[in-house]
């Protein structure tokens, strides 16, 4: 990762889903509150084919302080709703 970043990737490991816009929806907001104990973040992305509309499986969290991917990074494995991303 770059000295700076403030953006994190994460992967829904060994979980192919078929996201409705309810179920993305509701993990955003999974994602802003638990990613939230480590800083501020300012954008959360799920990233979906434009065809299908379907996850593709991964996404980015972006922190205003660089410093908090550092610890997002150090505090891992993370669960979120079940599933290790």
């Amino acid at each position: 990762m770059a000295r700076g970043s403030t953006i994190v990737y994460f992967s829904l490991l060994h979980c192919h889903l078929a996201a409705s816009v309810q179920w993305l929806s509701v993990f955003l907001a999974s994602l802003l509150q638990y990613f939230s104990r480590f800083g501020e973040v300012l954008d959360c992305v799920v990233v979906t084919n434009p065809t299908t509309g379907k996850s593709r499986g991964f996404g980015f969290v972006n922190f205003k302080d660089p410093s908090c991917v550092e610890t997002v990074l150090a505090a891992g494995p993370h669960m979120l709703d079940g599933k290790q991303v």
